[in-house]
């Protein structure tokens, strides 16, 4: 698959770009790791490094960006892609869970040898994969998250905590948009892409996809649903000259 706009992923938290390796993906496809600490200054970086114009993807957190990313510079996104992922603010309980994984991770346990990305993961694997005994995806998720630092982790977290409500943006977005949800996904319901594809205006092009029997963790899951995304997000940027966000 051959492209003349380039297609950037964003991976999910405690991912690695290992997560995309099953995936059939397009020459020169940039594969992006958040590492900030904030979700202004992910996009600020992302704006600034990334080519003028791109088709954008990403998977849970990595959707979470793109989905700033696009709504700040519509302009510069030919297509999105948004996978396994959430446009609102996170919950109270949420912002808590992530502050005690933090501490976990710069406390006394990681310190010690205890709680680092790969353990954090292998505790969730349930909640990451529709059936964690399949060795060749619970290995790939482990091993990607053991690609990461504690620190990146930590500002991922950091990350997460400073969430915004995206719906908001997401009403004034005219881009070419494909949703894929799994129905085993145990942390980002089909509701949440069915409100996604809602908010978005009426006159964009979207599609959402529902995938049976797969987890949050599509790219490991069903790689092929992934390339067949972006084969329909590069025809559906074909198809539209201008994408602008209206003036609210």
């Amino acid at each position: 698959m051959i492209t003349d706009t380039p297609v950037v992923l964003i991976a999910g938290m405690n991912l690695s770009p290992r997560m995309w390796s099953r995936c059939d993906l397009p020459a020169g496809t940039i594969l992006v790791t958040p590492q900030d600490d904030s979700m202004e200054a992910v996009i600020g970086r992302l704006l600034a490094e990334l080519p003028p114009r791109f088709i954008l993807g990403g998977l849970s957190l990595g959707g979470i960006v793109a989905m700033h990313v696009a709504a700040r510079a519509p302009e510069r996104v030919a297509g999105l892609m948004l996978m396994a992922t959430n446009a609102r603010s996170p919950t109270q309980e949420q912002l808590e869970g992530w502050e005690a994984t933090i501490e976990g991770l710069t406390g006394t346990g990681y310190r010690s040898g205890g709680t680092g990305p790969r353990e954090y993961q292998e505790s969730i694997l349930s909640l990451l994969l529709s059936d964690p005994t399949v060795d060749d995806w619970s290995v790939m998720v482990t091993d990607s998250a053991g690609d990461l630092t504690a620190d990146t982790l930590v500002s991922q977290l950091r990350l997460q905590q400073t969430r915004t409500d995206a719906r908001p943006g997401l009403r004034r977005c005219r881009i070419p948009t494909v949703i894929l949800a799994g129905d085993r996904d145990a942390l980002c319901p089909v509701a949440n892409h069915e409100e996604i594809r809602d908010t978005l205006p009426d006159d964009t092009a979207v599609e959402l996809t529902v995938l049976d029997g797969v987890g949050h963790l599509i790219p490991v899951e069903v790689p092929d649903a992934v390339t067949s995304a972006i084969d329909i997000l590069l025809q559906l940027s074909r198809t539209t000259i201008e994408r602008t966000c209206t003036t609210p």
